[in-house]
């Protein structure tokens, strides 16, 4: 069965958001096992299971690091597989096309480093995590059960925060970003939702290429408010533009591509000069 273009346009769309909403879920359940090793792994430091110190600190930090490093691959897999997917919905072969991508920079780093950077601060702020219970003298049980409920935004209302306030101590907060961005988790999820989204961008404009569009327009599938999606919504866009969407990891715009010149003049789009 032919699909017209709004209907192409209409599952590429969908299918997108699926794809990094499932990637996301998987990566998700993969943190909080290595969030849960590196508290396990804290047991050796203890002089037993409710003291309020640790010994050799250091090599804890570096045993956490290399548990997050060990899930580098595990999660990279996905990605790729994810960002695969386009290609399959359009019936294209995009191993080649989607591969060299994935192994760009975009904005000087690839999504790999980025990966790899992100999974360190996610040991460190596990680590910080299981700190702060062994300073409140909480076995590893509580420690986990603790974990699981702040791990995701450590640094509010978190064990950390109630470590802090025991100890009246004020808590060290990394300058990674702002609000949940200063969070590691968030950061990995972020990356690749981003990675899989931008993937599936550049294999929806080489399909438009293909095909002989000469330009496009998106369209909101969200009510939610953007000023980003709403301002590239507003006028047709030249394919020699690229692929403006998705502008953003949470982005579930979609793309309808345009086979006439006439009528992308007619939509608003200049002359080339």
């Amino acid at each position: 069965m032919v699909l017209s273009e709004k209907e192409r346009s209409i599952l590429f769309a969908s299918k997108r958001v699926q794809a990094q909403m499932n990637a996301a879920d998987h990566v998700s359940n993969i943190l909080w096992k290595t969030a849960e090793n590196i508290v396990k792994a804290a047991r050796k430091y203890r002089p037993y299971y409710q003291s309020k110190t640790m010994s050799n600190v250091a090599q804890y930090e570096k045993e956490a690091r290399q548990i997050a490093a060990n899930a580098e691959k595990t999660i990279e897999k996905y990605v790729e597989a994810y960002s695969q997917a386009g290609g399959r919905v359009l019936k294209m072969d995009t191993k080649e096309l989607v591969g060299d991508y994935l192994k760009h920079e975009v904005f000087g780093k690839t999504y790999m480093q980025r990966n790899s950077e992100y999974l360190s601060d996610f040991a460190e702020d596990i680590v910080k995590l299981v700190k702060a219970g062994v300073s409140l003298r909480y076995d590893e049980r509580k420690i986990i059960n603790a974990v699981r409920s702040s791990y995701k935004d450590p640094y509010n209302r978190s064990l950390m925060t109630k470590a802090a306030r025991a100890s009246n101590k004020a808590m060290e907060v990394p300058h990674r970003g702002k609000g949940v961005y200063t969070a590691s988790y968030e950061n990995v999820i972020r990356n690749v939702q981003n990675t899989i989204n931008l993937a599936w961008g550049r294999t929806e404009i080489t399909y438009g290429e293909m095909t002989g569009a000469v330009g496009y327009r998106t369209y909101r599938n969200s009510s939610y408010p953007c000023d980003i999606c709403d301002e590239i919504a507003s006028v047709p866009h030249r394919i020699s533009e690229g692929m403006l969407i998705p502008a953003h990891h949470r982005c579930v715009c979609g793309v309808k591509f345009i086979f006439d010149e006439k009528e992308l003049k007619k939509q608003g789009v200049m002359d080339i000069w």
